[in-house]
C-alpha cells in the first residue's frame, strides 16, 4: 500500500490498557502486513515505523518496561496493532499515565539514545553469549561423539577378542580331540603288534617243547612186536583215502643235535624279552638308507623369462585426436524449442576445432552414418558458415536433406553447387574432382525432383549425369537407367491418376477408378493411385476392398520411409490412408485394428481433431466389447466356483469403466462382493460394499424419473444383496453391532424376507 493513512483529529495516535503486570498499546495502524511493520521496545520507549504507509510512532514510557520477557507479543488485526509488554518487577503497579512528561524534546532525545545503546550492548551481549554457548555445544557435541566413538571402538574390540578367544579354544579343543583319538589309535596298534608278536613267538616256543618231547621219548626197538609199536598221525592232515599218511617216525641224529642245542638257550623269563630284539639288514639295505640320508633337495625348476613382445592395439584415427565422441548411437527425437542465442561473431571460448570447415564436414559424416540426420544437417550448416564455397559440405547437406525428406532444400543446395562449379575457368572445370561433384549433384538433385513430381526436370538431371564419363560404375549407370525408367512410368501414370482425380471431383467415381486402376497397370507401386482406389471404395460401403488397397499404399510409404519417418512433418497421405482404414475396420466390427491405426495417425498428426473423434468413439466401442468378454469369463468362474479368476476379470471390468455409474457397473460390483465374500476377504468386502452402496444412490438419483420398473426391480435386489453381504462381512470381523444395523436396513428393504429375519434373530442371540 502506497497511500497514506488519515489519522483524524478525535482519533487518538495511540490507545494503550493496563493491568498489574502488563501494558497494551493500539496504534491505528490497518490495510497492511506485519512484515512492513517493524516494532523496536526498550525498557524506556517504544517505535512503530510502517515503511508502506509512511507511519512512525514513539513513545516514551514512564516507566520501564521488561523488554526480554518472553510474554511480549505484536498482533496485527482490523482494528490496528496491538502491542503487548511485560512491566518491569519495579514497576509492576498502577500506572498513571504512560507517556513521560516534563522533559524537553533535547533530554527526550538522549534518553532514548542512551536506552537504545545499552539495548544494542545488551543485543552484542546476547549475540556472543549465544556464539559462545553454540561454540560450548558443538565441543560437548564433539566431545560426547567422541566418546561414543571410543566407547564403539572398545566394544568392538572386545567382541573382536571374545570371537577370537572362542575361535581359538574351540581350535584348540577340536586339536587336543585329535590328538587324543591319534594316542587312543596309536595304543590299539601297538597292542595289536604286541599280541601278534607275542602270538608268533608262544607258537613257536610249542613248536620246540614238540619236538623236545619227540626227542626226550624211549626209543622203540625194531624187534619189538608191532603192537607195542605205535604210529602218529597228524589229524590236520588226515586223509583216510590216500596214500600219503605221514607218520611220524624216530628223529635222526643231527636233527637231534640242534634240538638239544636248541635247548640250552637261556627260556625267556618275562614278556619284555619278547619285544627286544635287534632287526637284521642286508648291506644293500643299509647302502639305500645312506643315501637317503645324504641326498640333496633338487632345486626348485624356474621357468625362463618370456621374451617382451609390442602388442599392436587398433584404433580409428581421427583428424582431432585429443577430442571423445559424446554423441549417442541411437536415434534421439528433436529437441524443443528454445530461446536463440545472440552470439558474437569472434566467440572466445569457440574451440578452434568448432571453426574448422572440414572438422565440421567429418563431425556431419559422422552423425550421417548413425542417421542422426538432423545433427549431420547442423554440422554441414555450420561448416558453410565459415565457409560459403565449400562444396563438399553442400553437397552432404543436401545428401542429408534428402534423408529428411526437405527435397525443396536439396534443391535449392544443388542449385547453389551448380552455380558455383560452372561460374570456374573452363580450365579448372575440367578438373577431376569437379566433374564428380557435379555428377553426384545431379543424381542427388534428380532423385528430389522425382519426390517433388517434378519428372521432366529429375529425367535431364539423371541423364546429365550418367554423360560424366569415369565416375559411375557400370552397375551404378545402369540402376540410374532404371531410376529413369522409373520415373517416366511414374510420370505417365502421375498424368493419368490426375485425370481420374478430375473425374471423382465431378463424383464420376466408375471414370475415376477406371483410370486409377490404369495407373497401377503403368505402375503398381503408385501409391496415390491405391490411397484413391481405397477411397471410393469406402464410400461405396465396400469395406474390404478399401482395407485391402489402403494396406497397399501404407506398405508402400512404410517401405520408402522407414528410415525417416520420424523425421518427416508432413505424413498427411499416411495420415489420410490411417482413418480411411480405420473406419472400414470400425464398420467392419474389428475394433482392435481399427484402434491400431487410429493410434497411428493420431501420433503422426497429434492435431487432427477427426482422428481423435474417431479414436475416441472406437475406443468407447472397444471397452464395451472388451467389458462384455471380461463379464461373461468371471461369470463362467463365479459358477464353476474359481473365485480367484472370477474376481480378477471383474476388477478387470471395473478399470474399463472407470467404476461409472450404470446398472452394468453396479451388477459387477455386486458379483465382486460376492466373490470376495467366498474369498473370505472381510475388510475388502465392507469397503466394497461402500462404493456400491454410493453407486446404487447416484444411480437412484440421477435415473428416479425416467427409471423403468424393471430396472428398479433389479436395482432394488442387488440393494438387499449388498447390505446382507456387508453385514455378514461385519459379523465375520466380529462387529456385531454393525452388522445388526446393517440387516436391519436389508429388513427394511424386504420385511418378509425369512433368510434376514432368521440371520438377524442368530446376531441379535449372539450379543
Amino acid at each position: 500500500m502506497s497511500t497514506k493513512i488519515i489519522i483524524r483529529r478525535k482519533e487518538d495516535k495511540f490507545q494503550w490498557t493496563q493491568t498489574d503486570e502488563a501494558i497494551t498499546l493500539y496504534f491505528p495502524v490497518r490495510n497492511v502486513l506485519l512484515k512492513n511493520v517493524d516494532v523496536l521496545y526498550t525498557p524506556e520507549f517504544i517505535k512503530i515505523n510502517v515503511t508502506s504507509i509512511r507511519y512512525i510512532a514513539i513513545v516514551d514510557f514512564a516507566n520501564l518496561i521488561d523488554n526480554e520477557n518472553i510474554k511480549n507479543k505484536v498482533f496485527l488485526q482490523d482494528e490496528g496493532l496491538e502491542v503487548y509488554l511485560m512491566k518491569a518487577e519495579s514497576a509492576k503497579h498502577h500506572w498513571d499515565d504512560i507517556s513521560l512528561k516534563g522533559l524537553t524534546r533535547e533530554q527526550l532525545i538522549k534518553r532514548r539514545e542512551e536506552s537504545l545503546n545499552r539495548h544494542y550492548k545488551r543485543e552484542e551481549e546476547k549475540f556472543k553469549e549465544a556464539a559462545d554457548l553454540k561454540i560450548k555445544m558443538d565441543k560437548h557435541v564433539v566431545d560426547q561423539q567422541m566418546k561414543l566413538e571410543d566407547y564403539q571402538r572398545k566394544q568392538l574390540k572386545q567382541i573382536k577378542e571374545e570371537q577370537k578367544q572362542l575361535a581359538e579354544n574351540e581350535l584348540y579343543h577340536e586339536l587336543d580331540s585329535l590328538e587324543q583319538k591319534n594316542k587312543q589309535l596309536l595304543q590299539q596298534k601297538q597292542q595289536i603288534q604286541q599280541q601278534n608278536q607275542f602270538g608268533q613267538e608262544h607258537q613257536n616256543k610249542e613248536n620246540q617243547n614238540k619236538t623236545i618231547n619227540k626227542i626226550t621219548a624211549p626209543i622203540v626197538d625194531s624187534t619189538s612186536s608191532t603192537k607195542n609199536y605205535s604210529f602218529k598221525q597228524s589229524s590236520k592232515d588226515k586223509d583216510i583215502f590216500g596214500d600219503d599218511d605221514e607218520i611220524e617216525t624216530v628223529p635222526s641224529n643231527y636233527n637231534f643235535q640242534n634240538n638239544l642245542r636248541s635247548q640250552q638257550q637261556p627260556p625267556v623269563q618275562n614278556e619284555k624279552d619278547l619285544h627286544s630284539y635287534v632287526e637284521e639288514i642286508t648291506e644293500e639295505e643299509a647302502q639305500i638308507i645312506e643315501q637317503q640320508i645324504n641326498q640333496v633337495e633338487p632345486e626348485p625348476v624356474v621357468p625362463e623369462v618370456r621374451n617382451k613382445q609390442d602388442v599392436k592395439v587398433p584404433f580409428t584415427e581421427k583428424k582431432f585426436p585429443h577430442l571423445p565422441a559424446r554423441e549417442s548411437q541411437l536415434k534421439e527425437p528433436p529437441y524443443p524449442k528454445s530461446k536463440q542465442i545472440v552470439k558474437k561473431k569472434d566467440d572466445v571460448y569457440i574451440d578452434i576445432e568448432d571453426k574448422d570447415p572440414v572438422w565440421l564436414k567429418d563431425k556431419g559424416d559422422h552423425f550421417f552414418k548413425r542417421n542422426d540426420y538432423y545433427s549431420a544437417a547442423n554440422a554441414y550448416t555450420k561448416a558453410l558458415e565459415f565457409d560459403k564455397e565449400f562444396l563438399m559440405g553442400r553437397l552432404n547437406r543436401a545428401t542429408a536433406f534428402i534423408k529428411m525428406r526437405a527435397f525443396q532444400n536439396c534443391v535449392d543446395d544443388c542449385g547453389d553447387i551448380e552455380t558455383q562449379i560452372l561460374a570456374l575457368k573452363e580450365s579448372e572445370l575440367e578438373d577431376e574432382f569437379y566433374q564428380k561433384l557435379l555428377a553426384r549433384m545431379y543424381v542427388k538433385r534428380g532423385a528430389a525432383c522425382s519426390w517433388l513430381s517434378m519428372f521432366d526436370k529429375a529425367v535431364e538431371d539423371l541423364t546429365k549425369a550418367i554423360t560424366y564419363k569415369g565416375i559411375f560404375t557400370d552397375l551404378e549407370i545402369y540402376e540410374i537407367q532404371q531410376d529413369i525408367e522409373k520415373i517416366k512410368i511414374r510420370q505417365r501414370s502421375q498424368t493419368i491418376k490426375q485425370e481420374g482425380d478430375e473425374k471423382f471431383v465431378s463424383n464420376d467415381l466408375d471414370g475415376a477408378l477406371q483410370s486409377y486402376h490404369e495407373a497401377l497397370k503403368l505402375d503398381d507401386k503408385n501409391e496415390y493411385a491405391h490411397a484413391n482406389i481405397g477411397l471410393i471404395h469406402l464410400k461405396r460401403s465396400d469395406y474390404q476392398q478399401c482395407i485391402e488397397h489402403s494396406t497397399k499404399a501404407l506398405d508402400i510409404l512404410e517401405h520408402f520411409m522407414n528410415e525417416t519417418k520420424s523425421f518427416q512433418r508432413d505424413n498427411r497421405l499416411e495420415v489420410k490412408v490411417l482413418l480411411r482404414r480405420g473406419k472400414s475396420y470400425e464398420m467392419l466390427e474389428q475394433i482392435e485394428q481399427a484402434k491400431d491405426d487410429l493410434d497411428k495417425a493420431v501420433s503422426l498428426e497429434p492435431q487432427n481433431g477427426e482422428a481423435k473423434t474417431l479414436l475416441k468413439k472406437v475406443q468407447e466401442k472397444l471397452d464395451t466389447m472388451l467389458f462384455e468378454q471380461y463379464n461373461k469369463q468371471a461369470n463362467d468362474y463365479q459358477k464353476q466356483a474359481n473365485f480367484a479368476g472370477a474376481l480378477e476379470f471383474y476388477e478387470k471390468c471395473l478399470k474399463l469403466t472407470r467404476k461409472v455409474t450404470s446398472l452394468e457397473n453396479i451388477a459387477v460390483y455386486v458379483n465382486k462382493i460376492a466373490c470376495l465374500l467366498s474369498l473370505e476377504k472381510h475388510d475388502r468386502v465392507v469397503t466394497e460394499c461402500n462404493d456400491a452402496l454410493r453407486l446404487i444412490k447416484n444411480f437412484k438419483n440421477r435415473n428416479e424419473q425416467n427409471q423403468p420398473a424393471e430396472e428398479k426391480k433389479r436395482l432394488h435386489q442387488m440393494e438387499i444383496r449388498v447390505s446382507v453381504r456387508r453385514g455378514n462381512a461385519l459379523a465375520k470381523l466380529n462387529r456385531i453391532t454393525d452388522a445388526i444395523q446393517e440387516y436391519e436396513k436389508a429388513l427394511k428393504l424386504d420385511p418378509q424376507n425369512e433368510t434376514i429375519i432368521r440371520d438377524l434373530d442368530v446376531l441379535r442371540k449372539g450379543i
